[in-house]
């Protein structure tokens, strides 16, 4: 990871890229044949061995770990959890929505967390077929979610001593960029 930070290497956007199935965005001749596209055996072989070896301890565990950090940051006002209205929380992932994404996670990197952005499948999908482009068809906090969102690394195999680093090193990011921000308007 040293190596990686000393020449500000994109390793997230690397690894996930290559760990989709569909992993470049296929022209639109192309895309009807990369949906018929089957998973190569060998996935297909590990996913078989995950669904019928799942420790589901283990999805206690991280529910636990994600509460914890959940119950933490809730403190923070300029960051804002999303899906937290859902009944059943896995926390497969851990997204937050901060006000200025790049230099949030440009902050956590400078202090050893990997949090990202910008790896989401997810797009705003507006009315292609109108003649004029009017208020309607935008999807504001849509777009706003997509663009702001970032991910923690919280799991169940981070240990609660580096979930509390993760939390505090959170919490003073918030606040500087908070600070900054509210300087910037004087």
């Amino acid at each position: 990871m040293y190596v990686i930070r000393l020449f500000k290497l994109n390793h997230m956007g690397y690894v996930v890229n290559n760990l989709r199935a569909f992993s470049k965005i296929p022209s639109k001749e192309e895309l009807f044949l990369s949906l018929r596209r089957q998973p190569c055996r060998p996935l297909l072989a590990f996913l078989y061995q995950r669904f019928q070896t799942y420790d589901y301890t283990q999805l206690d565990i991280q529910r636990e770990r994600a509460f914890y950090v959940l119950n933490n940051l809730l403190k923070i006002s300029t960051i804002q959890l999303i899906g937290m209205n859902c009944k059943l929380k896995n926390f497969w992932l851990f997204p937050l929505v901060v006000a200025k994404p790049d230099l949030f996670v440009g902050i956590l990197s400078k202090n050893h967390i990997d949090a990202y952005r910008g790896t989401t499948q997810l797009n705003v999908i507006t009315a292609l077929l109108a003649d004029t482009i009017d208020d309607c068809h935008k999807c504001p906090n849509a777009e706003y979610l997509i663009e702001h969102v970032i991910y923690l690394p919280v799991h169940c195999h981070v240990p609660k001593q580096v979930l509390e680093k993760l939390i505090n090193i959170v919490s003073k990011t918030a606040q500087q960029i908070e600070q900054y921000h509210l300087r910037s308007k004087l």
